[in-house]
């Protein structure tokens, strides 16, 4: 592929981003793991986390790697009221709503 030649992935494309990042202060691997969760919007920090008033800045360029895959999922209405989102990977594109739109009323879930 030449430099100049654009790549457009998919919706769902799944891709691995790697990159460097220096910590601001001392902290073990899962306070690390936690920290970065937070800054992903993937997970909570607890408050006694070191890190947790620093943002996450990384120290690298990312690399990116494209798995191959895609990302689908679905949410599924519980019996008290709450929703189980469900995530899995496949060769084909996803089609449908995202799983958080469907549980907060923004999309309608797609007939099985």
């Amino acid at each position: 592929m030449s430099s100049d030649e654009i790549t457009v992935l998919p919706k769902s494309r799944l891709v691995r981003v790697e990159f460097e990042l220096a910590l601001p202060v001392a902290a073990t691997y899962d306070e690390v793991e936690e920290w970065v969760n937070l800054a992903l919007c993937i997970g909570g920090s607890s408050t006694d986390n070191p890190l947790d008033p620093f943002g996450v800045e990384a120290a690298s360029a990312p690399v990116l790697t494209d798995t191959g895959f895609h990302l689908h999922e679905k949410a599924t209405p519980q019996a008290d009221g709450k929703w189980r989102i469900t995530k899995w990977r496949e060769d084909s594109p996803f089609e449908g709503p995202s799983a958080i739109d469907v549980a907060i009323g923004r999309a309608a879930p797609k007939p099985e």
